[in-house]
């Protein structure tokens, strides 16, 4: 089904000068000038929520918001849209743009080794607004992620913590004293509420 949807879909790609690849089933990569500095949205944080405010709205969006809409009519009378319906799936009826930018010159690709770790155990908790999980969330994350870092921090090796949010993140990095401290040092004794308002 993703085959036959990227056949479909890729001449009217190809008019606006992006090239569509498959990726895995139901997501394709597509490169072309007009991804270059774009800013865009995970679909994580659209699916279930209204579009509006994640929609690219410069000027250079302006091609994908009508290939959107071109796909969307394509989508809805493609026989895939009609079998998944018939076999009671989720229907392909649009495509979501996210993931673009450009990679600076020279790029090399990372060691596995130096990717860093990611924890995304407060993510779905947040994009449902689930608070109560989202702050049982923070406790495990205390008790266990954090713990360990602060404990590294303390033992004096290099450590590194991001904060992601929706729209924005912070970062901290220990070089003389413990990540810890330059985060009391640098937020006193302000809630932590306002560090986390600024994500």
């Amino acid at each position: 089904e993703s085959d036959a949807l990227l056949s479909a879909m890729r001449p009217y790609f190809e008019e606006d000068g992006i090239s569509l690849h498959a990726d895995q089933a139901g997501r394709w990569l597509a490169q072309g000038a007009v991804f270059a500095d774009l800013a865009t949205a995970s679909i994580d944080r659209v699916v279930g929520r209204s579009l509006d405010p994640w929609m690219p709205s410069s000027k250079q969006a302006a091609p994908l918001r009508l290939l959107q809409n071109e796909m969307q009519m394509l989508l809805y009378t493609h026989p895939v849209y009609d079998a998944r319906v018939a076999r009671g799936v989720t229907p392909a009826n649009s495509v979501w743009f996210h993931g673009s930018g450009q990679l600076p010159a020279g790029y090399q690709r990372p060691d596995v080794g130096t990717l860093p770790t990611v924890t995304p155990t407060l993510e779905q908790a947040a994009l449902t607004e689930n608070w109560p999980a989202w702050r049982e969330a923070w406790a495990q994350l205390d008790a266990s992620a954090l713990k360990t870092l602060l404990q590294a921090a303390n033992d004096g090796q290099p450590v590194q913590l991001t904060l992601c949010g929706e729209r924005h993140a912070q970062s901290w990095q220990s070089q003389t004293q413990p990540v810890w401290k330059k985060l009391i040092s640098h937020f006193g004794s302000k809630p932590s509420s306002n560090m986390l308002e600024k994500l």
